[in-house]
């Protein structure tokens, strides 16, 4: 990290450079046309933290510091290790001295606005509380909290996410368009995706709502609110991960075909009502949850799930036919309708397809996949 300060007036023209490279810390400084002066201090451990002034003086220590902000009317906010505070602890305010002016048990500390900042408790990740710029704690017990409280709820389910123009095909490009971002704990608050979905999506999908930019950190998790329809749903494998994963508050009615790739471990489509498609192919590992019924007009496919693809249905299934391939799992709370496919066991799958799909003691997973795109017969007559 480099920054240059420049100050210019009728008498002066200075400037002050700080490069923070791992646990080396550089600070040229001068007048502009000079000799400058160039100071460079090495520190043991890149997690003790030093405030200096702009001369480079150290004024101050912060010791098992993992990140620190810049100072703004006089405090920063500092990370530390969990360990060094007890497990969950983690941000706290400081000091230009160094001087810890809270303990170190936020899971979050926000943006000061007019000298109070929003704090995250770590007993839950429903509790909160403010704090002042001298770390004073406080709670919000006036203007009827528990009331404010109920009325964001009602808000929040009652709110509808504006319906996409006809036509829409969801994939990488209009995802953030006509879909809305939930941080990763509103979504389990109000949905618990954790009683269906296995892989560790709190870890790896963004923590707050408020950018729509993707950082290569994070995965959004996208929300749409109301019943969505939509041509399609793409999701091409073309990276390490999807840039999203999807919930519908409501039914999901698809003109043409739900078409989810997944190359590693790590997205899902999460439905609360009844879904309706030309198709449902999902390919490697996404983890798709339909909490009503399922009904494809053409087919239902899951393949190369070797490291988690699954299919949950917890109502009705509905499909002429379902082929579920080596690895990838299927789940389903009644009865399916149609014709079942399981490679599972390989000879009677291979008498009930086409022999163009089955080839060398191997079943060509692509074509069928292909056939069922294009709508082509894959049955055996």
């Amino acid at each position: 990290m480099k920054r240059t300060f420049v100050f210019t007036d009728d008498k002066s023209n200075k400037f002050w450079t700080i490069e923070v490279e791992g646990t080396k810390v550089t600070v040229i400084y001068g007048k502009a046309g000079t000799a400058s002066q160039v100071q460079t201090k090495q520190f043991a451990d890149e997690h003790n933290y030093s405030i200096i002034d702009k001369t480079g003086k150290v004024v101050g220590k912060i010791d098992n510091c993992i990140s620190a902000t810049p100072f703004e009317n006089g405090i920063s906010t500092v990370q530390v290790p969990a360990k060094e505070y007890g497990e969950t602890a983690k941000y706290g305010i400081i000091d230009k001295t160094g001087k810890p002016l809270s303990g170190f048990r936020y899971e979050n500390v926000y943006a000061f606005i007019e000298g109070v900042a929003w704090v995250t408790c770590p007993d839950d990740f429903e509790k909160y509380a403010f704090i002042d710029i001298h770390g004073t704690e406080f709670w919000v017990k006036d203007n009827n909290l528990a009331e404010k409280q109920a009325n964001a709820e009602k808000k929040y389910k009652a709110h509808k996410t504006p319906v996409p123009p006809a036509g829409t095909v969801l994939d990488d490009n209009t995802f953030p368009k006509y879909t809305e971002l939930i941080a990763n704990k509103t979504a389990e608050k109000y949905y618990q995706l954790t009683k269906h979905i296995s892989y560790p999506f709190m870890d790896f999908a963004s923590t707050e709502a408020e950018t729509n930019e993707y950082d290569d950190e994070y995965q959004e998790i996208r929300i749409f609110k109301g019943d969505l329809h939509v041509s399609g749903i793409q999701s091409a494998m073309k990276r390490d991960w999807n840039l999203f994963s999807l919930i519908v508050d409501g039914n999901l009615i698809v003109d043409g075909d739900i078409d989810w790739a997944e190359g590693n471990n790590g997205s899902f489509i999460y439905v609360t009502g009844n879904v309706t498609a030309q198709n449902v192919i999902l390919e490697g590992n996404p983890q798709v949850v339909i909490l009503g019924n399922l009904e494809a007009e053409n087919g239902i496919m899951g393949y190369y799930g070797d490291d988690g693809g699954q299919l949950y249905v917890d109502g009705e299934t509905k499909a002429p036919i379902v082929v579920e391939m080596y690895y990838f799992i299927m789940n389903f709370g009644k009865p399916k309708e149609g014709t079942y496919i399981d490679c599972d066991n390989e000879e009677e799958a291979a008498q009930m397809l086409l022999p163009k799909f089955y080839k060398d003691e191997s079943f060509d997973s692509r074509a069928i996949a292909n056939a069922l795109r294009n709508g082509e017969n894959i049955l055996r007559k």
